[in-house]
């Protein structure tokens, strides 16, 4: 049966194979073709038959097939197993290698995204959920993004965090090219201090 335009019903209906790619996070980009359909009677212009959510969805499948098998080879490289992982998450053994083949849900895949974007929340898990333990993996996690902020303009530096029952304080000490050091000593206050490009949060 002929294509028809679904606005004005003509059949005067021209086709055009258009590429295309959406991102697909820690994998590569779901690379596909639809089909572009345009009304020469009424100027409409879409796809007409439907047929283009099938082909997205397949490109989009095979893309984020190959992004779980990455994020899975990266934590790997990172010291992070198969093993430690599904005991820190609650796993039954062998998930990851299901996951791996090909049998992904989508809560499974956000999962790997959590985990590859903030692999400390693997040691706040293992740990039952401890507040202590969250919110030290969250200083230590605060403090490595700093410094990777200024690395480009720090020569040397150095980030400690200490916690006890009830003081979490981050002591940072920043070389700066050409000057001085800029050390600010951080506690449990929720006030702010900046000084030169750093702000931390400091002690009331």
């Amino acid at each position: 049966m002929a294509t028809k335009c679904p606005v004005c019903g003509s059949a005067d209906i021209q086709a055009e194979n258009v590429d295309e790619s959406l991102p697909v996070p820690y994998g590569p980009a779901a690379t596909f073709s639809t089909i572009q359909y345009t009304c020469n009677t009424c100027g409409e212009s879409g796809d007409f038959t439907g047929e283009n959510t099938a082909i997205i969805n397949e490109a989009l499948q095979e893309s984020i097939s190959v992004s779980a098998s990455a994020i899975l080879e990266q934590l790997s490289a990172e010291g992070i197993s198969a093993a430690y992982f599904e005991r820190a998450m609650r796993l039954p053994a062998r998930t990851t290698a299901r996951w791996k083949s090909g049998e992904l849900s989508a809560a499974a895949l956000a999962l790997l995204r959590l985990v590859c974007t903030y692999p400390w929340v693997l040691e706040v898990s293992d740990a039952d959920f401890e507040s202590s333990v969250s919110k030290s993996k969250l200083l230590e996690a605060a403090a490595g993004v700093v410094a990777s902020v200024f690395k480009e303009k720090v020569s040397t530096g150095q980030v400690d965090v200490s916690m006890s029952s009830s003081q979490v304080n981050i002591d940072v000490k920043l070389q700066l090219h050409g000057q001085d050091v800029v050390q600010v000593t951080t506690g449990t206050s929720e006030q702010f201090t900046y000084l030169g490009p750093v702000a931390l949060l400091s002690t009331g």
